[in-house]
């Protein structure tokens, strides 16, 4: 099952500590769904190179990038 991951907040002194204890670590198991409705699970990548790009709609740098990552992506 998907987990909602919020973004640390950047001015939080309590957040560096917490992902220097992530750095090194495996990424936990989770399960999305594409834009085409598929879902997707991180180990069905196992052992490949993966890129995975959370962004949203409304973020003017996600919308500003989401070209090139396509581009490496070969989509």
């Amino acid at each position: 099952m998907a987990q909602a991951i919020t973004a640390p907040n950047s001015t939080d002194s309590s957040v560096a500590p917490k992902v220097r204890r992530l750095v090194g670590k495996p990424a936990p198991a989770f399960i999305v769904t594409t834009l085409d409705g598929k879902k997707v699970s991180l180990t069905d990548y196992k052992g490949k190179a993966l890129l995975v790009n959370f962004w949203a709609t409304w973020c003017g740098p996600c919308r500003q990038i989401a070209p090139h990552v396509e581009a490496v992506a070969g989509e």
